[in-house]
């Protein structure tokens, strides 16, 4: 006979995580419901991060701001709501700082297929982000600190803001879904995002975290499964440069050996992914063997640390697929080449001067 299944109410999500994590009560036949949201957590822990909206945890104190950066452009819809701490939810304003404190949580939904647009009547793309106090309209860095924050949840809770846990793809047609979207901002921890989407967009990541100061570890995108044109385009950009005044991490960012697994590329896919990772020693394995047009365009570019590249693939390196891709890299490294390739090219578009050669099999 199937036990019965036992509600259990908490105050506060201190209390929550005392019962579910350290005592008895953690059974899977137990559900657990917190009074504030009325989440039900007799669910796997998968289940649980699924059904979690894009959750802020900030460290330190500052403000949040949802940013657009053309408010003349009236075709892109972009309203979001958002519910700080144990709160109602509220139509987040724009161009509006909100204040936050280290301990504070911060959530957000919304119902948009996307955040930006391309060329929409200006020189420039249409977007809204999770900007900080600091950044004016023209994108320049001004006077503040951002506050710093880990980040947790399921993305696509701005997609659709009920029923985002079954989302894993953009609306066809879309693209630039979430560009820009965390750039500038003080986010440190991205492993906790969820992003279910398994066949990326044009450009839905494009310089998704570019300018994030004291970024360590990246979202984890694990659950893609096709690749599009320019979909990681300057993703990372300049991570870890030291824009803001309070100095950048002890360490940098660190995507791990498989963070880039996909054998199949698409055109200008990495276009300057790290480009300007000052602190990127290691570089993610790239196990393709064929290249397409522009897929690893400067894919590296000025990463001053990085020493260490496993790249496999046999086509000929070129301008037409790694222009630029290793320009300023460190002076010496190493760098592993399929032990297949038939290639001997050196220097910002090959193996870098000065790295020492290893080969490996597939």
């Amino acid at each position: 006979m199937r036990r019965g299944r036992h509600i259990h109410t908490y105050k506060t999500n201190a209390e929550f995580e005392e019962a579910y994590y350290g005592s008895y009560y953690h059974e899977p036949w137990v559900s657990y419901t917190k009074s504030d949201d009325r989440v039900d957590y007799n669910l796997s822990e998968e289940e649980r991060k699924l059904r979690t909206p894009l959750t802020f945890d900030f460290i330190s104190s500052g403000s949040v701001v949802w940013y657009f950066n053309n408010p003349s452009y009236q075709q892109l819809p972009g309203t979001i709501y958002y519910k700080l701490n144990s709160g109602e939810w509220t139509e987040m304003p724009v161009n509006t700082p909100i204040a936050v404190s280290s301990g504070d949580t911060m959530q957000f939904k919304g119902d948009n297929p996307k955040y930006a647009i391309v060329n929409a009547g200006t020189t420039a793309d249409t977007y809204y982000a999770f900007f900080p106090q600091g950044v004016a309209a023209a994108g320049s860095i001004g006077a503040g600190t951002p506050a710093r924050f880990n980040a947790r949840g399921n993305i696509m809770s701005l997609i659709n803001s009920e029923g985002f846990e079954a989302l894993d793809s953009f609306s066809a047609g879309t693209v630039g879904n979430f560009e820009r979207l965390f750039a500038f901002t003080g986010i440190v921890d991205a492993s906790g995002l969820i992003f279910p989407v398994k066949n990326l967009t044009v450009n839905c990541c494009r310089n998704m975290f570019c300018d994030c100061q004291w970024i360590t570890v990246p979202m984890d995108i694990s659950r893609v499964e096709t690749l599009a044109s320019l979909c990681f385009n300057g993703m990372f950009m300049r991570a870890n440069t030291n824009i803001w005044s309070s100095g950048v991490p002890a360490s940098g960012l660190t995507p791990g050996a498989d963070y880039l697994p996909w054998t199949t590329l698409a055109t200008n896919c990495y276009q300057n992914m790290f480009s300007g990772c000052i602190l990127l020693s290691r570089a993610p394995e790239l196990p393709a063997t064929t290249l397409v047009n522009m897929c690893y365009r400067q894919m590296f570019n000025n990463c001053t640390m990085l020493n260490y590249i496993k790249a496999m693939f046999t086509t000929t390196p070129s301008t037409d697929y790694t222009a630029n891709w290793v320009n300023g890299v460190s002076a010496t490294g190493t760098f592993v080449k399929n032990s297949a390739a038939q290639w001997d090219v050196t220097g910002t578009n090959g193996i870098p001067q000065g790295w020492t050669v290893q080969t490996a099999s597939e």
